[in-house]
């Protein structure tokens, strides 16, 4: 082979393995318990998964700090339900630190086959406490009475 053409499959080689790369971004899948409940990432609604309805699977918004919340689905009417809102606060790391800037891009091709490009989070939804000898709920009036008491205190 001449030197060009080795050039050129080298050149090719190259650009095969900087696109295969960036086919496929960072994901990150998020799972609740009961799976029924509504998952919120930062405070927006995240689509359940169409093939897998029990996660919700969504691109990589950013590394760095998430908050990630689930709501417990309303219960049936005279049904009582013991589940509350849970939240959960998820670290998502950077596969290859940015100050190494011109080595980044070359670590992150040979890297890329040995790491995962997904992030899984489960989150189980907190229950109530029971209740203590004594203790109760308040009715639905007296919830009112205490709201209508602290508008006006404000």
């Amino acid at each position: 082979m001449r030197a060009s053409a080795r050039r050129s499959v080298l050149a090719l080689g190259c650009a095969w393995l900087a696109m295969i790369a960036g086919c496929a971004g960072p994901r990150l899948r998020v799972a609740s318990e009961p799976s029924s409940a509504s998952i919120l990432l930062d405070g927006e609604p995240l689509r359940p998964n169409k093939k897998k309805k029990k996660e919700s699977d969504v691109p990589l918004p950013y590394y760095g700090a998430m908050v990630i919340d689930a709501v417990p689905p309303l219960p049936r009417p005279g049904a009582p339900s013991d589940l509350i809102a849970t939240r959960r606060i998820v670290r998502v790391d950077e596969p290859i630190t940015p100050w190494l800037f011109p080595l980044d891009l070359p670590l992150e091709i040979v890297t890329y086959p040995f790491r995962t490009n997904t992030t899984e989070v489960r989150v189980e939804l907190d229950r109530r406490p029971p209740l203590t000898p004594g203790e109760y709920l308040p009715s639905t009036d007296e919830v009112r009475a205490r709201a209508r008491r602290a508008q006006v205190e404000r």
